[in-house]
């Protein structure tokens, strides 16, 4: 009878254990999953949002180096779409940026580029004008998030996605950025796949995994719990889009400890001094900053911006600090601004600038070019007219010079009626175009009082980094190859 009893005791033992882990399974079922995956959702729109506030500061960027004259409107904004066409992250790499104008035109779109300037009105296709209805209504609404059918990537393959929205206004940008409804499941599925793996086992061992299972229940929550705080305080700490900004990027907690940074950082680091880093820091707030580094390469300067990130209290958890190179722009300034070494008749700079630039050679990028330039014929035209006739000859050229590069480029008198360009970030082919622009301005006919004058010019052409080490080398081979353009007869280019 004891033996009995005892059997029956342990059958019933073993009933009421079996019948606990089943009740316990099921309210794990019931409730612990939604809770995971609110949790992955309210996750994947943080992460929506931070990757929207690194499209708003390379955006922001380029509006202020326009506002500042560093730059033209029409290039900044190519240089903000350019940008974020070629932003992609996600598991594939393929999730992307998107803009669109508050009319519904198509802005920027990397996969879509076909429809890229198209209102949503003009687009025979009821997929797309139904999503761009719902995200300008979503914009008018002021929501932070809408949801949509779309395709998806560059395929014909339809899936609902869910995007964050946010308008620049300076522009008029309705820029987002969003995941794909399989994106959201598969990382629900994986979190959920690891947690159904500790409650099979827990199942299987019945009495013995009964206690086992609460311990590694509570160690499984704590993991979980643990890798959703983590995932939002580090947020990937947006690796690897910083890493694909070509500008100098770098992520600092709120005590001014350096967390990332990408390579292009990494090049100015040790040049930066800490009362620099001070300053930057201290702002925290929409204010630039100008810094000047002293590099291996020679001074360079940058604006700084530091870009302060929160949690979802509002309270500051670090700052990103971004670093735009005006080291072009900021010489340019220096040289006009300083009048003595300006060419008195063409307002140009003059060799004593040139010296300065030689002596202190600075950054023009992988590629850059020299461009040395002679009129043909003009010492005939001083000796038949005159030296005031020659003095209007060598400023209207001048001024055609100057309305024709670019903001960066340096053009200098280098002597009489000889000049001398300088262009960073340029290849010999761009230079060889630019000097045929350049001969069709020249060569049209003009007036000086009833003289009839038309020009013509010589070119020499060299090219870093293929003719030469530095720029004082470079300059003597785009004499020399003008040399050779001029003994070949007028209106001639040397390279």
């Amino acid at each position: 009878m004891v033996k009995q009893e005892y059997f029956r005791k342990s059958l019933l033992f073993m009933i009421l254990m079996g019948l606990s882990i089943l009740i316990f399974g099921f309210f794990v079922i019931t409730s612990v999953f939604p809770s995971m995956n609110k949790s992955v959702t309210k996750n994947t729109l943080q992460e929506m949002d931070d990757k929207l506030n690194i499209a708003f500061a390379l955006i922001e960027q380029h509006y202020q180096n326009y506002t500042k004259g560093f730059v033209d409107e029409y290039t900044a904004k190519n240089l903000a779409k350019d940008q974020l066409e070629h932003l992609f992250y996600g598991p594939e790499k393929l999730d992307y940026f998107w803009i669109l104008n508050k009319e519904g035109t198509l802005v920027m779109h990397p996969f879509l580029k076909n429809l890229v300037g198209l209102s949503y009105m003009q687009v025979d296709d009821p997929v797309y004008k139904k999503t761009v209805e719902n995200i300008l209504k979503a914009v008018k609404e002021n929501k932070k998030y809408v949801e949509y059918v779309f395709y998806k990537y560059a395929s014909t393959e339809t899936e609902a996605k869910i995007s964050a929205v946010r308008v620049f206004e300076p522009w008029g940008w309705i820029v987002g950025t969003g995941y794909y409804r399989t994106t959201l499941l598969t990382k629900m599925k994986d979190l959920q796949n690891n947690f159904m793996v500790a409650i099979v086992i827990f199942f299987g061992l019945l009495l013995t995994i009964y206690i086992a299972f609460f311990v590694q229940y509570r160690a499984a929550n704590r993991e979980i719990s643990r890798t959703i705080d983590e995932t939002k305080t580090e947020r990937d700490r947006l690796r690897t889009l910083i890493e694909m900004i070509p500008q100098p990027v770098a992520l600092l907690d709120k005590n001014e400890t350096l967390l990332e940074f990408n390579r292009a950082y990494s090049e100015i680091q040790n040049f930066i001094s800490s009362n620099e880093q001070l300053l930057c820091f201290e702002s925290a707030s929409k204010e630039y900053h100008e810094i000047s580094v002293k590099t291996e390469k020679g001074l360079k300067w940058y604006s700084v911006r530091c870009i302060p990130i929160s949690d979802r209290q509002g309270n500051v958890e670090g700052f990103i600090h971004l670093y735009s190179d005006i080291t072009p722009q900021k010489l340019q300034i220096m040289f006009w601004q300083d009048k003595a070494r300006q060419d008195p008749l063409t307002g140009l700079a003059n060799r004593n600038t040139l010296e300065e630039l030689v002596d202190n050679f600075p950054q023009l990028g992988d590629e850059f070019s020299v461009i040395m330039m002679d009129i043909d014929g003009f010492k005939a035209i001083n000796d038949t007219y005159g030296h005031l006739v020659g003095d209007s000859v060598l400023v209207r050229f001048a001024e055609i010079l100057r309305n024709s590069v670019r903001r960066d480029t340096f053009i200098i008198r280098y002597g009489g009626d000889e000049f001398l360009l300088i262009m960073p970030q340029t290849t010999r082919e761009v230079a060889k175009n630019l000097i045929e622009r350049l001969r069709k301005e020249v060569q049209k006919p003009f007036k000086i009082g009833q003289i009839d004058i038309q020009m013509s010019f010589c070119a020499g052409i060299a090219a870093f980094p293929e003719d030469g080490r530095n720029l004082k080398e470079l300059i003597h081979r785009a004499d020399q190859a003008l040399y050779a353009a001029k003994m070949a007869g007028k209106n001639n280019i040397g390279s």
